[in-house]
């Protein structure tokens, strides 16, 4: 009797850990059943299992993740979560797969999901981008991977357009190439997403650099004339101010001009020196070619040239910035 209870106590506790066992199994979401959910539309559920399967991910499983909730979030029409979505999905693929016309796209659908609009109401609601450039403006769904590319297409359009016009209108200084330099390098992913690479950008970053190179020559060829101007004037003999001796009395000249009464030689000359407007003039221009110099370097690396592109011109700011300097300190020749 009592090895039957035995038996029976051992083979109750074989059915509990079997049950366990296929209950444990059968609770396991793997990214298989993420995908089916996600092929079913079904963005909430995805969403809740993305959540469970992230933690215990593989690398190349994670990015593959981060893809889908990032759709999943698009297909909610979440619009900002969505969009910061896409851009930790392009972090993902620059760090992990190394795939750079996919880090490309998803920073791309990143940017216009920003810029969409929203259509429709209700359950029928899409968010769409609107062509801001050319006869076709009819508003294309960003939500329908179908269709995405056509306006991934659009958008690229119209930002090498707005691009194109900023470069051409664009009043040259160092902040605008570097407030411009960003633009560039966003526009390049956008292009590389659409056409495979960034031909057009790169073209356009290289005109860019060639205008910061003809604006700091341009600059340091006047502001040579200039300090050699200043420089010159300083030189330039003039009558020593006019002290009066003891003794002495002053008396005015035909121009109302004071000069000594002690008659004899004549007056003493001196250089003429700088004026304030000639400091004020020469320290301007040493800020100026400053940034110019801290700019260059901002600029080759912001525009995807070689880091000695600049070297003659950061070169020239440096010796010109020696000459005033010196004028500063009263050396004018």
């Amino acid at each position: 009797m009592r090895m039957m209870k035995m038996v029976t106590a051992t083979m109750i506790m074989t059915m509990a850990v079997a049950v366990n066992a296929q209950v444990t199994v059968s609770s396991i979401v793997t990214v298989q059943d993420v995908q089916a959910d996600y092929d079913a539309k079904q963005w909430a559920e995805c969403l809740k299992k993305i959540s469970q399967v992230m933690p215990q991910a593989s690398p190349q499983e994670r990015t593959t993740l981060l893809s889908l909730r990032a759709e999943c979030l698009l297909g909610q029409k979440s619009m900002i979560p969505a969009a910061d979505a896409f851009a930790t999905l392009a972090t993902a693929y620059a760090k992990t797969t190394k795939d750079v016309k996919a880090e490309a796209t998803a920073k791309a659908t990143s940017e216009m999901i920003r810029v969409a609009q929203r259509a429709g109401g209700g359950a029928d609601e899409d968010l769409v981008y609107v062509p801001k450039w050319g006869k076709d403006r009819v508003a294309i769904s960003i939500v329908n991977p179908a269709t995405r590319p056509a306006a991934m297409q659009k958008y690229f359009t119209d930002q090498m357009v707005a691009t194109q016009d900023s470069i051409k209108n664009m009043n040259f200084t160092t902040q605008t190439v570097l407030d411009l330099a960003p633009r560039l390098n966003d526009l390049s992913k956008v292009e590389l997403a659409v056409t495979g690479d960034d031909q057009q950008t790169t073209a356009m970053q290289k005109d860019l650099a060639l205008k910061m190179k003809t604006g700091i020559t341009a600059y340091v060829s006047n502001s040579n004339k200039a300090v050699d101007s200043i420089a010159k004037s300083a030189t330039t003999m003039v009558p020593a101010p006019v002290r009066t001796q003891p003794g002495f009395g002053v008396q005015k000249g035909n121009q109302g001009n004071q000069k000594t009464s002690s008659g004899g030689g004549p007056q003493p000359q001196v250089m003429r020196g700088l004026s304030e407007q000639d400091i004020q003039k020469l320290n301007t221009m040493l800020a100026d070619l400053q940034k110019f110099s801290s700019s260059a370097r901002l600029s080759a690396a912001s525009l995807g040239v070689d880091a000695d592109y600049y070297k003659t011109e950061i070169a020239a700011t440096t010796t010109l910035r020696k000459r005033i300097d010196a004028v500063l300190s009263g050396k004018f020749r």
